[in-house]
């Protein structure tokens, strides 16, 4: 009897150790299925973000990773200003680069460069990282470092961009200007145009000397070959330009050197900014 009451009570611990072992194998595969479960939705929501970033990173790498886009035909905003429409309309002198300057090529690379810095302002952000997530440094990565590529383009094209809309805002209607058969009515447009601003910062002396020249040789009594010596010898004496000022011809082309040396060094900041950016996000 007593034989048989232990071999029960044996029988009882067993079932209950069997029975205990089962609820905690049973736990223990319902935590490895739930972390499965976790670990496969984790890696499903960082897939599907990493492909977010990848299409906004090609979509920016084609869109403003290349740069400024010119129409068929046209040519860049220094090729397009020859820089001589910087001097008052002298009457009848000739033009020493007549050519050198087209309306509708510096209006078409004026328009390209400006729509292309608001492309850059309004480009979107990279999609960022869902917030639901604790994600590593190098699951964040691409989002960190699309974001200060971003940051640093905006940044890089801001200056040179600001002093090409200063450009463009000025020099087209210089050129309108010296297209007015009226020498008088040329003078005063000339005038007017540099009184709203100079196109080039670091001509500031030789914009004042040629409206100055320009409101001279729109009034009652022009003196074109004083006016001429004047004009001259205020531009090189305001150290601006290197040339001989008894020789109005050369201080023109010095002065039409600058300005488009000038626009040179804005285009080549604008595209060394796009050649980083492209770098960084092609990491």
């Amino acid at each position: 009897m007593i034989g048989v009451r232990a071999n029960s009570n044996l029988r009882s611990r067993v079932t209950v150790a069997v029975v205990a072992a089962l609820a905690v194998a049973a736990v223990v595969i319902v935590l490895v299925v739930r972390e499965n479960r976790q670990q496969a939705e984790h890696e499903a929501a960082v897939s599907d973000w990493d492909t977010q970033f990848a299409s906004w990173e090609s979509d920016r790498l084609a869109g403003i990773g290349a740069g400024v886009a010119l129409p068929d035909g046209a040519v860049s905003l220094s090729d397009a200003v020859g820089g001589t429409a910087l001097r008052p309309a002298w009457p009848d002198a000739a033009d020493p680069d007549s050519s050198a300057d087209s309306l509708d090529e510096v209006n078409t690379a004026c328009t390209a460069l400006t729509a292309y810095a608001e492309s850059v302002d309004v480009a979107p952000e990279p999609p960022a990282p869902p917030t639901d997530l604790e994600l590593t440094d190098q699951d964040r990565a691409p989002f960190e470092r699309g974001s200060a590529a971003l940051a640093d383009l905006r940044s890089a094209v801001s200056e040179p961009i600001s002093a090409i809309r200063q450009f463009c805002g000025t020099y087209p209607a210089l050129i309108l200007a010296h297209g007015t058969t009226d020498g008088a009515e040329a003078n005063q447009a000339v005038a007017d145009a540099l009184a709203v601003q100079c196109p080039v910062p670091t001509l500031e002396a030789t914009c004042t000397a040629t409206a100055g020249a320009a409101r001279a040789l729109g009034g009652q009594s022009p003196n074109m070959a004083t006016d001429q010596s004047l004009w001259a010898s205020a531009v090189v004496d305001s150290g601006e330009v290197d040339a001989n000022a008894a020789d109005t011809g050369a201080v023109e082309t010095a002065v039409a050197a600058v300005v488009t040396s000038h626009l040179a060094g804005l285009e080549q900041q604008v595209d060394e900014a796009v050649a980083v950016f492209g770098a960084e996000l092609g990491q």
